[in-house]
């Protein structure tokens, strides 16, 4: 009896959302189809029916993730809220991510180099509505009229990567409610060098 069509594109997506989870553990070169079809307690052969191989699954896994970060960061721009509200949303994405500096270091290589590109539109993506979002930011008053934008988008990714990182290290046990107050720390650093009176 064959599945319905839902099922097999569920399974599709859950070997996709269990790869990057392992892709980010493990990195490309170290994780393995095993290890995916292991944690779906599945058999290789979904895999291969999906994926003909190991290349062509992390391919499809970086850009449902880089769709999904994208989509992330529009749904946080386009909400009707204040600036540092905003960037409040972006930090704490930002300590929930996948491990990047893991994920997407394979990006590197030549077979790739599509993955890379479309990498690249994401983040120049990202950052245009982070510009946008301080140019709003001026102009509803909510920042200083002399504030450096350029040095301001800065501080934001500083803070972003910085995130990202520390949650990232397994040396960091970092709970919920230290995430939550780093961010809000990090938001008062910026509210207090950058915001309007």
């Amino acid at each position: 009896m064959r599945k319905p069509a839902a099922d097999v594109e569920d399974l599709r997506g859950e070997i996709i959302q269990t790869a990057l989870t392992i892709f980010a553990r493990a990195g490309y070169d170290a994780a393995n189809m095993q290890q995916i079809a292991d944690a779906l307690s599945i058999t290789r052969t979904p895999l291969y029916y999906h994926f003909e191989n190991k290349q062509v699954l992390y391919g499809q896994a970086i850009q449902s993730y880089l769709s999904f970060k994208r989509d992330k960061y529009t749904q946080i721009a386009a909400a009707d809220q204040g600036f540092f509200e905003e960037m409040r949303e972006h930090l704490l994405f930002s300590c929930h991510h996948f491990p990047e500096r893991v994920l997407l270091s394979a990006l590197d290589r030549q077979e790739f180099a599509r993955l890379r590109d479309l990498n690249q539109e994401t983040l120049l993506y990202i950052k245009a509505l982070k510009e946008r979002s301080v140019a709003r930011a001026l102009a509803r008053g909510e920042l200083r009229a002399d504030t450096d934008q350029a040095l301001l988008i800065h501080n934001i990714y500083v803070s972003c990567y910085g995130l990202m990182r520390l949650c990232e290290d397994t040396i960091n046990d970092l709970t919920e409610p230290q995430k939550e107050q780093l961010v809000t720390q990090l938001i008062l650093q910026l509210r207090s060098a950058y915001g309007a009176s």
